[in-house]
């Protein structure tokens, strides 16, 4: 009888989980994306978030906008004083003196070695809001098909910030999209070229700030000490009924401990991995829970 049980409770939870790992169709393979990454963090510490192209079909502008909650995250440095282009003789020492102001705020990651590619900061007051993307070119290819990281930018979570995501993302500036030039004519100083828009799809990150750390074991929700098919039913009732009108809320406590990835809400990633743990107790299936 007890085996009948336990194997009912484990059959339980895996319709549950099958449920919950259904995932949106993912961006088509070829689609010219922006991808920002997620990290997690505590308040008070710094952590650094890359953005990276993917797909870039060779652009030649674009001004990216940061785009994130100034009340919970600061860019460090917030500021940087760029210099004034009147008092250099030519273009290329002006945009090493850029770069150079903008190293504290790009980083080592910045590909400033690209051939003929820059990247500066967009500054509104000093204050740091952006990136621009610039190509420059005297012959075709007039764009530059990089991808990877560009852009590794450094946050601090401010203290007291609670537990749980905040988004970082990037938008456009509606005059300056990504784009590429379709046509040229002329030569020379009688060079024209015509240019158009490209769409990039976005994909936001996140700073997950994590919370303090339950007492007791992790993932142990009804608190009975160990690890069971108990603990993965209570975190999985807790996501299908995210309103509690159909199972008993979970207490503070309880959240704390079926809270696995610390984003301050139980969701089906945490369920999963307490339920592996359960399946594997000697976690030689799974990776233990840490």
């Amino acid at each position: 009888m007890k085996k009948k049980l336990l194997r009912r409770g484990f059959a339980a939870i895996l319709a549950v989980l099958l449920c919950l790992s259904l995932l949106p169709a993912a961006l088509a393979a070829g689609d010219p994306t922006i991808e920002v990454a997620s990290v997690e963090a505590k308040a008070g510490e710094t952590v650094k978030v890359t953005i990276s192209l993917k797909n870039n079909p060779g652009i030649t502008l674009m001004k990216l906008l940061l785009d994130y909650d100034e009340s919970k995250l600061e860019l460090v440095p917030a500021t940087v004083e760029l210099p004034n282009q009147a008092t250099y003789e030519n273009v290329d020492d002006y945009i090493a003196a850029c770069r150079a102001a903008a190293d504290p705020v790009f980083g080592d990651d910045v590909a400033w070695n690209k051939d003929n590619c820059w990247y500066l900061p967009v500054t509104e007051s000093g204050k740091v809001v952006g990136l621009n993307w610039m190509y420059t070119y005297t012959s075709a290819p007039y764009g530059y098909a990089f991808d990877g990281v560009f852009a590794t930018l450094t946050f601090k979570v401010k203290e007291g910030v609670a537990a749980g995501d905040v988004a970082v993302s990037v938008k456009f500036d509606e005059n300056d999209k990504p784009a590429v030039v379709t046509n040229e004519t002329g030569s020379g100083d009688d060079l024209v070229l015509e240019f158009a828009d490209v769409d990039f799809a976005v994909t936001a990150g996140k700073v997950t700030v994590k919370g303090d750390e339950p007492a007791g074991v992790r993932g142990d929700v009804n608190g009975d000490g160990k690890l069971t098919s108990a603990d993965a039913m209570l975190a999985a009732r807790s996501c299908l009924s995210a309103d509690h009108r159909m199972y008993k809320a979970l207490t503070a406590e309880q959240i704390l401990r079926a809270d696995i990835d610390g984003n301050g809400t139980v969701t089906s990633a945490d369920v999963m991995r307490i339920a592996r743990a359960c399946l594997s107790p000697d976690h030689r299936m799974y990776k233990a829970l840490d």
